[in-house]
């Protein structure tokens, strides 16, 4: 699951000046075929950081994200290669259908994505990004592996849905997900609600907010723990929000803040977000 909901965050928040600096202690490749020789020699993920020369929240990344040790530890056990998407990049960005900057790519080495990072996230929020797609990266092909020896395995399916999820592979994601309701309609696994989080995050990040409302909003209604049900109605808030709804959006915020044993991570960004609607007036 993403940890945080750029879209309501960088519309409400102020944008930042700075120069485009590619970090030293991140051992970026010169190039993509470099980045893609390694991956291959290394079974690595590549992390490609498209960006542009006028992209505020490109420059926020480098000076905040990619100078932070932790990032840096990360990425050494990945292929990192930044690249312009309106220089060199151009047929890369347009392959990989890239519109919004900062946007990073995590792609295997036969150049399928495995995950996504849409926008600006500080170090905390981005470094849990990244050790999502790099566990993913080592699970997959255990779990295509038990899904296939058993077609109703409801944690392999779970796992595959987020994973076609992130892809934006969505007639996939759905067939997964249908596989883990149907195993665990009540969430008794934890799965479930998991699932449709990350489907709900697949459609918003495609601007299906409506649909990703009803998926997040049935994550709401079987989630079992903190966590899920806070990510659920944050990010139906956001949704809200891109919807032009405020006083949606700002009762979903008041919803998930009510929730007891809710992640530091999360209760941070919902601080946030309900700061930002305040000072907005929504």
């Amino acid at each position: 699951m993403k940890l945080n909901r750029i879209v309501l965050l960088s519309a409400l928040t102020a944008t930042v000046a700075g120069t485009q600096v590619a970090r030293a202690d991140i051992g970026w490749k010169k190039n993509y075929n470099d980045a893609v020789a390694s991956a291959k020699a290394g079974n690595k993920l590549i992390m490609i950081d498209f960006y542009t020369d006028w992209c505020v929240w490109c420059k926020r990344l480098d000076k905040d994200t990619y100078s932070d040790k932790h990032i840096t530890q990360l990425a050494s056990s990945m292929a990192p290669v930044k690249i312009n998407a309106e220089k060199e990049g151009v047929a890369l960005a347009k392959k990989y259908k890239v519109a919004g900057f900062p946007t990073i790519l995590f792609l295997n080495a036969d150049g399928d994505v495995e995950g996504k990072i849409g926008g600006y996230m500080p170090p905390e929020a981005f470094g849990a990004e990244m050790e999502k797609f790099q566990k993913s990266h080592v699970e997959l092909p255990k779990m295509r592996a038990a899904i296939q020896k058993d077609p109703h395995n409801v944690a392999a399916a779970a796992f595959l849905a987020g994973n076609t999820a992130g892809k934006g592979e969505k007639e996939q994601a759905e067939k997964y997900l249908a596989v883990v309701v149907a195993g665990d309609p009540t969430n008794k696994s934890g799965h479930t609600a998991e699932a449709y989080n990350a489907v709900g995050d697949m459609y918003q990040e495609h601007n299906s907010f409506d649909k990703a409302i009803g998926y997040f909003s049935k994550a709401a209604a079987v989630g079992k723990t903190p966590k899920d049900l806070a990510y659920a109605n944050m990010s139906i808030a956001a949704c809200d929000f891109s919807l032009n709804k405020p006083k949606e959006a700002r009762a979903a915020v008041n919803a998930a803040l009510k929730i007891k044993g809710v992640p530091a991570d999360l209760v941070g960004n919902l601080q946030q977000m309900d700061a930002a609607l305040k000072k907005a007036g929504k």
